[in-house]
């Protein structure tokens, strides 16, 4: 029966990973038919209501767990992630290619750990350093090696959410640290999308969103798959797993996230590299690979990114 039950929590950390490595591809389908303020707000529209259902159901299965009040510090996190990461992320998507976001995204656990030496005084190891180090290479060669579809501008915006984002796990570490996980996001992202609403409303009554109607239901299906597979799923998947495996496994499927999105952005885009852009990616994997073996940046970069969702797309969304 234990192993019957790692097994399943094995999968359940893969099949989470696979739901934030989709959302690059959703958002790029979506990127369509709307615009990434609209894809941002249907994306939380869909997943906040599913995270308070989850809150209410582990409420109901434990009773004793107390209801967390809205805070200056929640309000904070819903601001930095997901309003200002998820918008930024989402406009560079739809000026970039999926597969390169996916590798620029991938690299939030090294940047995470980074935030938090700078901040919390963490000491990284030097493999951590390296690793991250080529990561970095790896991006830029990418980026300069123009993908299909690729613009410098968009992953300049998806590195720039990608950094919100990072920091946005280290504070939500923090603030975790007497809060229950589930609850706390629920609250953060309901925070994001009462920022992003009148957002998006400001800037359509600005003239600066666009949106040719009538919009396929196409578009309209990708942005609410993101928001329900991408986000409230994967997070909640993943969870779920997290207790009943060891901090090694759930820090290695974290690092799955730019895999997927990569496979998928190729299987359902058709985009590829080219090139340099080719040695780039193959970069960004041995970075993610070393991350992944050293045991301290594992356990670090676990403890804080299993608060977040979407991480990494996240998200990714303690693991103690």
């Amino acid at each position: 029966m234990r192993s019957l039950t790692r097994y399943a929590s094995g999968t359940g950390l893969v099949a989470a990973a696979a739901g934030w490595g989709s959302a690059a591809v959703t958002v790029k389908i979506a990127s369509g038919g709307l615009p990434a303020a609209v894809i941002t707000l249907v994306e939380l529209s869909v997943a906040v209501p599913l995270l308070w259902i989850a809150v209410l159901v582990h409420r109901w299965r434990e009773p004793g767990i107390a209801l967390p009040r809205p805070t200056w510090g929640l309000l904070l996190l819903g601001l930095l992630e997901p309003a200002l990461a998820f918008v930024f992320i989402n406009l560079g998507i739809t000026l970039s290619s999926a597969a390169t976001a996916s590798l620029i995204i991938g690299l939030q656990s090294g940047f995470i750990i980074a935030i938090a030496a700078v901040f919390f005084h963490l000491r990284p190891t030097r493999l951590a350093w390296f690793a991250l180090a080529i990561g970095l290479v790896g991006v830029i060669l990418v980026t300069g090696g123009k993908p299909q579809a690729s613009s410098v501008v968009g992953d300049l915006l998806v590195f720039i959410g990608m950094i919100v984002a990072s920091a946005s796990v280290v504070v939500a570490s923090r603030i975790a640290q007497n809060t229950d996980a589930t609850t706390m996001t629920a609250w953060q992202f309901t925070f994001g999308w009462l920022l992003v609403v009148p957002l998006t409303a400001i800037l359509w009554k600005a003239g600066y969103i666009h949106v040719h109607t009538p919009v396929a239901a196409k578009y309209w299906l990708a942005a609410a798959v993101t928001g329900l597979v991408g986000s409230a799923m994967a997070f909640l998947i993943y969870n779920w797993a997290l207790g009943r495996v060891s901090v090694g496994l759930a820090a290695m499927a974290i690092n799955l996230i730019p895999v997927f999105g990569v496979f998928f952005a190729v299987v359902f885009l058709g985009e590829s590299f080219q090139g340099v852009a080719i040695v780039g990616a193959v970069l960004v994997f041995i970075g993610l690979i070393l991350f992944s073996i050293d045991s301290r940046s594992e356990a670090a970069a676990t403890r804080v990114a299993s608060q977040e969702v979407a991480q990494t797309r996240s998200t990714a969304p303690t693991a103690e």
